[in-house]
């Protein structure tokens, strides 16, 4: 059996918000832990400033759409439990 490789990459929704310092450390914490609780194994992870970048082998039925969906959803609900002033922010 055979894996899908896909690069991800995630944006925050407004120019004002980083990815860094504590934010940065949470994600390259969070994704990783995402990943194994679905069995995705992440080959690379890059956050920077202005956006997050990384790379993950998924099995064949996973979709790139389930696969981005996943990771917002958790993510964002991590963020905003986290960072109450990025979720006062957004509308």
């Amino acid at each position: 059996m055979y894996h899908l490789s896909y690069a991800c990459l995630l944006l925050p929704r407004f120019a004002t918000h980083y990815l860094t310092g504590d934010m940065a450390d949470k994600l390259s914490e969070w994704i990783p832990i995402i990943c194994v609780a679905f069995g995705w194994r992440l080959e690379y992870i890059s956050v920077r400033p202005d956006y997050m970048l990384w790379n993950v082998n998924v099995p064949p039925a996973t979709s790139p759409a389930y696969l981005m969906r996943i990771i917002r959803q958790r993510i964002s609900v991590k963020i905003f439990d986290d960072f109450p002033r990025i979720q006062r922010e957004n509308p």
